[in-house]
């Protein structure tokens, strides 16, 4: 969406749906099937512990989020962005570098698991 604003400077309203289709898509593809196989895969005396664990990950996750919106904050006047160029450029920077991370660590982690 950021390689293709409009004159100016927004970009079109559908990616923030395709985005929330592919975000909501995924928790109900991940979420039952991580629950389960919690449950499946612990020794019977500590499932309760790996739930919790399970649980716990996902309110890390959340801190992780709160921390990246703090990233991607932009000074706004009177809840207007001044200046949508800079906006967008911010933008694109972070998700670009949050792109490239989750590529290197989805490599590594590849390289990994075929040893």
């Amino acid at each position: 969406g950021a390689a293709t604003p409009n004159e100016a400077g927004l970009v079109a309203g559908y990616w923030m749906v395709l985005a929330y289709l592919l975000h909501t898509t995924g928790e109900l593809c991940l979420s039952p099937v991580g629950l389960s196989a919690v449950t499946k895969l612990a020794v019977p005396s500590v499932v309760g512990v790996m739930m919790g664990a399970w649980f716990l990950a996902t309110a890390y996750s959340e801190f992780v989020a709160a921390q990246l919106a703090k990233m991607a904050a932009i000074e706004t006047v009177d809840g207007a962005v001044t200046d949508i160029g800079a906006a967008l450029a911010s933008y694109t920077a972070l998700f670009s570098g949050l792109l490239y991370v989750g590529l290197a660590v989805a490599l590594v982690l590849l390289l990994i698991s075929t040893l």
